[in-house]
């Protein structure tokens, strides 16, 4: 009797729980919209602010393991082959040109990691290495492991009027604690010298690739070459010519290849996996508010 007693007090509150949970996830995925779609620049950061308090509440009643996101449509998943962990990152346009990133990591046996954006995503990046707590911001779109413990993750950042950037970086741990890059791209400059990253930055008319190729087992990306931008006021930026260089890994680094192949692909036959984001995209400057359906 007592048995059911208790089933019967505590029905309520598991229907509460769950019914509060329908509800946190039908908000995430409407201001997950909003955030992402709004035509003003304002309500998209007003959304924003509100879907990372719902986020937060939300996950507080998830257990310590992987959280799938997956009902939000406007988050970018990334897992690696082994699927210890999930990473989700997501980008809102925010006013000037400029974009706000942010993101999470999920584990499968640990509390998850939030990333929080503190540093600048330029070319300094290439000598430093990163905390969750000081992270760049990216969007990821690419994860591979490559040795135990160590994966290389690749990201983008649309930030700027003129120019985008895209980065290969190595994730690893310090104790529970993760770590965003290693001393181990050899230099293409001074190949003495070793970088924490690779940091590409292009004409955001331009469609670069920087991923990893399982065929070539090589991290490859297109060669870039200062030219005057095609767009008004653009100025000096970078744009792909055609031919490609590369990362192969050896004895624990990543060794620079200036030129893998002797002639051009063609823009939809470049030796890489499926490109993301940069498709065909029209040589205009982007605009302060795109327009949204």
């Amino acid at each position: 009797m007592k048995v059911y007693l208790i089933f019967i007090l505590c029905l309520p509150f598991s229907l509460f729980s769950q019914d509060m949970n329908v509800d946190l996830k039908s908000d995430l995925m409407f201001y997950g919209d909003v955030m992402t779609s709004a035509e003003l620049p304002a309500n998209r950061q007003r959304a924003s602010k509100v879907f990372d308090q719902l986020l937060e509440s939300y996950l507080e009643e998830m257990p310590p393991s992987i959280v799938d996101l997956s009902f939000i449509k406007q988050l970018t998943k990334t897992v690696p082959e082994d699927s210890l962990f999930a990473i989700y990152t997501w980008q809102v346009e925010l006013d000037n040109y400029n974009f706000e990133y942010q993101g999470y990591v999920f584990f499968n046996d640990k509390p998850y990691q939030k990333l929080v954006t503190r540093s600048p995503f330029d070319r300094s990046m290439k000598y430093a290495s990163h905390s969750t707590q000081d992270w760049y911001g990216a969007l990821y779109y690419n994860i591979v492991k490559y040795a135990d413990g160590e994966y290389l993750l690749f990201g983008y950042n649309a930030n700027g009027e003129f120019n985008n950037a895209k980065v290969a970086d190595v994730l690893s741990f310090d104790g529970d604690q993760i770590v965003l890059g290693k001393e181990i791209f050899q230099d293409p400059e001074d190949t003495l010298t070793y970088n924490n990253k690779i940091y590409l930055s292009y004409s955001e008319d331009a469609s670069v690739n920087l991923n990893y190729n399982p065929g070539l087992e090589m991290i490859v990306h297109d060669h870039l070459i200062q030219r005057i931008g095609r767009m008004p006021g653009q100025g000096p930026t970078n744009l792909p010519d055609g031919t490609y260089e590369g990362y192969a890994y050896v004895d624990g680094k990543w060794m620079y290849n200036k030129k893998l192949f002797d002639h051009s692909y063609g823009n939809d036959n470049a030796p890489r996996p499926k490109p993301v984001l940069n498709t065909n995209r029209k040589l205009k400057p982007k605009k302060k508010t795109r327009s949204r359906r």
